[in-house]
């Protein structure tokens, strides 16, 4: 058995930088897809150069009367959006991917895994079929293959569920296990620069004894409306953690008082100072006051 669980960390270990780091069959996809579309781009862009040209030709003519060029610049005009349209949608049909048909990739990976765990674990479709950018998709993979794993690696688990939710403008990817240690629930470095790199952020719920939840939220679009204050930055569970930064509260008081563990604490902390740009937990309170933080009942209501 002492075997057994050494040949499993080493699996895991692996499994796990492979889904933060794609190995050469991802990379030669994604390179396949970029010269695609690559391609698709060069050709929209000759059609168009051709297009014009032709009908500058035919409107400059003076073998044409103007009834006949008027009607040629007509037909010309007509073919070019026609073949403009095959272009769209061809680089279209490269650059997304159905969110059924992703997630349904993503549990084809995962199936051996599945089939020989002993830990129940349950993959949730998303709803509908929404489009993803193709980006969007093969991190959302990368990220619940990771997540999945770090769940499986903690002590006493016996059951995970991993799901997609699309979210207005956002794509949430949760991952849920039942294990009583959740010292180590902060998601893998790895995995957070790839987060941030397309502006995305960790939600993260641990309760010691009950378990972990962990949510990254990658947003659909490539930029998002302006923010009218810097508290709403925060979500739910970091305006609580500020409400007891606000209060005087120590990381181990927040963590009894929200039934978190301190490891979470922390990690909510961090985040809060990067999102409200300082650099202590008293320029964090101060601000908090100054901007008459919400009683927390009333924001998580």
């Amino acid at each position: 058995m002492e075997l057994a669980a050494q040949l499993w960390h080493v699996l895991s270990t692996d499994a796990g930088q492979r889904a933060a780091d794609p190995g050469p069959d991802v990379l030669a996809s994604n390179l396949a897809a970029a010269t695609a579309r690559a391609q698709a781009i060069t050709d929209l862009g000759q059609t168009h150069a051709a297009t014009l040209a032709t009908l500058l030709a035919v409107l400059r003519s003076g073998r044409l009367s103007d009834v006949v060029a008027r009607r040629t610049a007509v037909d010309l005009a007509t073919d070019a959006l026609l073949e403009l349209k095959g272009v769209v949608d061809r680089d279209q049909a490269l650059s997304e991917e159905r969110a059924a048909a992703a997630f349904a990739l993503l549990r084809t990976q995962l199936a051996d895994l599945v089939r020989h765990t002993e830990v129940e674990v349950d993959l949730v479709d998303p709803a509908g079929d929404a489009s993803l950018p193709q980006d969007i998709a093969h991190t959302a993979r990368t990220m619940t293959r990771g997540l999945v794993l770090a769940a499986l690696d903690r002590p006493a688990t016996t059951r995970l569920r991993a799901s997609w939710r699309l979210d207005g403008s956002v794509l949430r990817i949760t991952v849920r296990d039942d294990s009583p240690e959740v010292a180590d629930a902060i998601p893998a470095r790895g995995l957070t620069e790839r987060l941030s790199a397309l502006g995305g952020h960790w939600e993260v719920d641990a309760v010691p004894g009950w378990g972990t939840t962990v949510t990254a939220v990658l947003p659909l679009g490539i930029a998002e409306p302006p923010e009218l204050r810097p508290l709403d930055r925060l979500n739910p569970r970091e305006v609580e953690v500020l409400t007891g930064i606000s209060r005087g509260l120590r990381n181990r008081q927040i963590a009894e008082q929200l039934q978190l563990s301190e490891h979470t604490v922390k990690f909510h902390v961090r985040n809060i100072l990067d999102k409200l740009d300082v650099s202590s937990r008293g320029e964090a309170a101060a601000l908090a006051r100054d901007l008459r933080l919400e009683p927390v009942a009333h924001r998580t209501a």
